[in-house]
């Protein structure tokens, strides 16, 4: 066919022309924007405007935007782009397709909470020429208020550039890594790969020693008072080494030799060692002596279940001794004071192991569980502020799912859930991120924990100083987490701050001289020491104080300490389980800032309930009655239902903002779980609120991404349909078909067919169709070993909802293979080789008249929706098709389809995988599934989604990408000039 045929000649020619190479290079430098207000603090609304002009087409355009202390949007030539909530973290977003060749008006509007409010904004785009442009916050803009006064912008000094990734290398991973590195540090002869590093500027990494095979594999490191390095084996006992004076390697290693299987954290109080032997299930507390040998072996406390993800970090702060452990652990509760909420088990299916964080008082021996509802935090840190933190493990078994959690960095504030639960194979699965769980504070994304690690006395330049440091084991990566205080929490960003292949990082202390000392190992591969250290004096970072004194920055540091005394006045009182007045904990329920509500919530469920079920019930503000009555449902008492339930559907819902929400549509699940015939009495009413607060899915409000600590609209509206579906709600049929049976996202779909597994009433022939159509397509949905078996049972469950006349109606579609339904191309013969010269009268009017109808078919027919999509068909392939009218003039739109090659966006571009057998494959590599996969996944036929083939990581030589674009030279070749024009006009204007 001819299409197919320009197809392959794209390829060819993509090969022939060359390649460019297409690794990470360092991050641009440029400055980051200024924070900006207004200059009257009374003004609680406010709004910036600014219009910017480009003269020729926008390739790319990536938004960052920040707001501290708002609620804020983002507006783009009239549309609505992003809405994000208070306190949460820098956003990222792209927007080329609502930018313009011509004038563009760029809007804010920012609306206070509590707090020093104000936002930043930095827009960078890459114009048609290759020209980069940047518009930033900056006193350009012009402000007006919704309230009488007539404002002035005030700008208030830099955001702090390790905190928008200025200069700084980001902590994405290509999907080229491989999650198997690690097996390159595996030896039979004592010899692994030498490993190759790279550091952010300013630092240096000396290796000190490799273990030889009697020192065998390491995977926990301490010091001593005398500056001697303790390290723990992975199978038996424990090695000490001394440093030669010049700390460029080891001058002795000692083998103690001691009876602690699997010591995974180690830490020194008093001249005493703690070490958490994981597979003796036992803390035990030791001296060793100056001859090498162990003393003075004490049981601290046993903990029993299994080793897996078992018994963790120890590390000491303000009197306590702290151990973190992972869910195969047993939650003690025994001689220990759990600060947790005593109900929070009651919203949980299933199983109740969780990982959680232990404390024991150094002085009394006293322990507490601290915090629960970890997966396998590996690592615990405890920040000047006295706040520990983790770096929590994903569950790779639910990859690709909607209730898959990746990796994050968690706060582990005092009596907090952080959600997560052993739940087993089962449907329905269970949703670990619930709004009565403690947020992360950052994801990370595609990772392996290990340690994480927090020391202001390291000899680092500022902001490395500060920063939490996570090790990412299977990556072989440090990652340096830069925190400022931001209320009761914190704002966060991540950079790749040293990598290593292989570097299967286990552990890092701070050593005699204050440098970082970094040990490698576990699964038995081959462990060194590592040195990593600030280079001298002349060559260090400049230490970048400027930013700590700008006027956001201080004032934001400053109103924080007064939120985290309110967050320790709160933590203070759910350890008194006495009877107290609780009015000032109602009030801090409705507080902007999010620790706050959920220090306020865990008081009060610390506390009998009888003591303050009467004041929830009866306050009037509808925020503290929200998360007061959060606090209430999971009591799963019956009793409390019917009436939670009447002002539920007395909520006016429209005035909530996105947090509240969530917390609504909580309250729901809670009430059918705890008493589903009292929700059932009040159906009708109940699915009709519900359906009134689905996330608006009509083009172009879609667009919109809103975002909060507690998830985003696409979150929501999968949350949603659950509900929907327990309730049996037909008229949830047309909207879950519309927004996620049709989404791009494979989370949706998922959860669109979980949604609607059972539902037997209100179905259409199409919508049927759809579902079986997307449940016979399943086949190709990539993510961890438990999606194909979280299918299996949807399918089971949705054919069993099937009536006989419906299995009748689409049996082509129950019997059909899965390469039926790909869309045919059409056989088509060469009209002409256009050019645009050929084609001038068409685009010589500003809108091209033709019929769109037409145009629309030949959008189709042109294949162009297996690569784009418009409105809510088509593929993400390419650029989103949807408001391409609005950003291109019609000779701009005739020529990028008639040289496609002439500017390609960097992130639309082939890649060229270069194997050890010479072979290149050509294609777009595919990001999405099991990252642990060893073999990569690139569609060299954008045409046909079967055209996938899997590459060995383990064999890629190069890999590269184009200047070439994937879209095919000669696509209108097919077509005569009145169904050119038909397709300019519906471009222009879709139907």
């Amino acid at each position: 066919m001819f299409m197919r045929s320009v197809l392959i000649c794209s390829l060819i020619s993509f090969f022939l022309t060359g390649l460019i190479h297409s690794s990470r290079s360092e991050a641009d430098e440029y400055e980051s924007p200024q924070w900006f207000a207004v200059d009257d603090q009374s003004i609680s609304r406010y709004q910036f405007y600014k219009q910017v002009i480009f003269n020729e087409p926008v390739l790319s355009g990536q938004l960052k935007f920040a707001s501290d202390f708002a609620r804020a949007s983002v507006t783009i030539n009239g549309i609505k782009v992003l809405d994000v909530e208070p306190y949460c973290q820098l956003q990222s977003l792209d927007v080329t397709q609502w930018l313009i060749a011509g004038t563009n008006l760029l809007e804010i509007d920012a609306q206070r909470v509590p707090g020093p409010s104000a936002v930043a904004f930095d827009l960078e785009l890459r114009l048609s020429s290759d020209r980069s442009v940047r518009v930033q916050s900056d006193q350009s803009w012009i402000v007006k208020s919704t309230e009488q006064q007539s404002p002035n912008i005030k700008t208030l000094g830099k955001v702090r550039a390790e905190l928008w990734g200025e200069g700084r290398r980001d902590s994405s991973l290509s999907p080229l890594e491989n999650y198997e590195q690690w097996r390159q540090a595996s030896s039979t002869d004592g010899r692994a790969v030498k490993p190759k590093f790279w550091t952010a500027p300013g630092f240096e990494v000396e290796l000190l020693h490799t273990a030889d095979a009697e020192e065998g594999s390491w995977i926990s490191l301490t010091f001593d008072e005398k500056g001697r390095a303790i390290l723990s084996r992975e199978d038996q006992g424990l090695l000490r080494m001394t440093l030669e004076p010049s700390l460029k390697t080891v001058q002795r290693v000692e083998i103690i030799d001691v009876d602690l299987k699997e010591c995974r954290g180690l830490v020194f109080h008093d001249s005493q060692l703690f070490a958490n032997a994981n597979n003796s299930k036992t803390l035990y507390r030791l001296r060793i002596n100056e001859d090498g040998q162990a003393e003075d072996l004490t049981r601290v406390r046993e903990f029993p279940g299994s080793v897996g993800h078992g018994r963790n970090d120890l590390t000491i702060d303000g009197g306590w001794l702290y151990e973190i452990n992972g869910d195969s652990v047993d939650l003690p509760n025994e001689d220990i004071l759990d600060l947790t909420s005593p109900v929070r088990h009651g919203s949980s299916e299933g199983s109740r192991r969780e990982g959680h964080l232990l404390r024991m008082q150094l002085s009394t021996g006293q322990w507490e569980v601290f915090c629960g509802g970890l997966r396998n935090p590996y690592g615990i840190a405890v920040l000047p502020s006295g706040d520990p933190f983790t770096f929590d493990a994903d569950n790779e078994y639910d990859m690709g799912t909607p209730w898959y959690r990746p990796t994050r960095v968690v706060a582990l504030l005092q009596g907090g859930d952080v959600g997560y639960r052993t739940a087993g194979n089962k449907l329905p699965p269970r949703f670990h991120d619930q709004p009565e769980n403690m947020p992360p504070v950052l994801t990370i994304g595609r990772s392996s924990p290990t340690a994480v690690f927090c020391d202001p006395a390291l000899a680092f330049p500022t902001p490395y100083r500060d920063a939490l440091f996570l090790l990412d084991w299977t990556y072989g990566r440090i990652l340096a987490v830069h925190l400022v205080p931001r209320g009761a929490s914190w704002r966060a960003q991540a950079e790749l701050f040293l990598q290593g292949r292989p570097l299967n990082v286990t552990d890092v202390a701070r050593g005699p001289d204050g440098a970082m000392y970094v040990i490698t190992g576990g699964r038995k591969t081959q462990s060194s020491l590592y040195r990593v250290a600030a280079k001298s004096a002349s060559d260090q970072i400049a230490e970048n104080l400027s930013a700590i004194d700008e006027m956001h920055e201080r004032d934001t540091v400053q109103f924080s300490q007064v939120q985290l005394a309110k967050r320790k006045q709160l933590e203070e009182a759910s350890r008194i389980q006495e009877p107290q007045d609780l009015k000032w904990i109602l009030e801090y329920l409705a507080d902007a800032d999010p620790a706050i509500r959920h220090a306020a919530r865990i008081a009060l469920e610390r506390l009998p309930i009888e003591q303050w079920r009467g004041l929830i019930q009866e306050t009037d503000n509808e925020v503290q009655w929200l998360y007061g009555s959060l606090a209430l449902a999971q009591s799963m008492d019956s009793s409390d239902v019917q009436l939670i339930l009447a002002r539920w559907l007395d909520c006016n819902v429209a005035s909530f903002g996105l947090p509240e929400r969530f917390v609504w549509l909580r309250l729901c699940e809670l009430c059918l779980r705890t008493d589903k015939s009292v929700v059932a009495r009040r159906n009708s009413e109940v699915v009709q609120k519900l359906m009134s607060v689905w996330p608006n899915s009509v083009w172009p409000d879609s667009v919109t991404l809103h975002v909060a600590t507690e998830g985003t609209t696409t979150q929501l509206r999968q949350h949603l349909a659950q509900v929907l579906g327990q309730l049996n709600a037909q008229d949830a049929i047309p909207l879950v078909s519309n927004d996620l049976f049709s989404s791009q996202l494979q989370e949706d779909k998922i959860a669109g067919l979980l949604a609607l597994r059972h539902q037997r009433q209100g179905w259409t022939e199409a919508t049927r169709r759809q579902q079986f159509q997307l449940l016979r397509e399943s086949e190709r949905l990539v993510g961890g070993e438990g999606l194909p078996k979280f299918m299996d049972a949807i399918r089971t469950d949705s054919l069993n909802s099937l009536s006989d006349d419906e299995q009748t109606a689409i049996a082509d579609v129950l019997e059909a293979k899965t390469d039926e339904w790909a869309e045919s191309v059409p056989a088509r013969s060469l009209v002409k080789n256009w050019l645009t010269e050929d084609l001038r009268d068409i685009t010589s009017n500003l809108v091209v008249e033709g019929d769109r109808e037409r145009g629309a078919k030949i959008f189709r027919e042109a294949s162009c929706g297996r690569c784009h999509r418009m409105g809510s068909l088509g593929k993400s392939v390419g650029p989103d098709l949807t408001f391409v009218g609005r950003r291109f003039n019609p000779r701009d739109l005739l020529e990028s389809i008639l040289t496609p090659s002439r500017s390609v966006a960097e992130n639309y571009r082939l890649d060229a995988v270069l194997v050890r057998s010479g072979t290149v494959h050509i294609g777009r590599i595919l990001i999405e599934g099991d990252y642990r996969s060893e073999n990569l996944r690139i569609q060299t036929d954008p045409l046909r989604d079967n055209s996938i083939i899997e590459v060995d990581k383990r064999e890629i030589e190069e890999h590269k990408q184009s200047e070439r674009s994937p879209m095919p030279d000669g696509l209108l070749d097919a077509f005569n000039r009145d169904e050119i024009r038909d397709l300019i006009a519906y471009l222009q204007n879709p139907v």
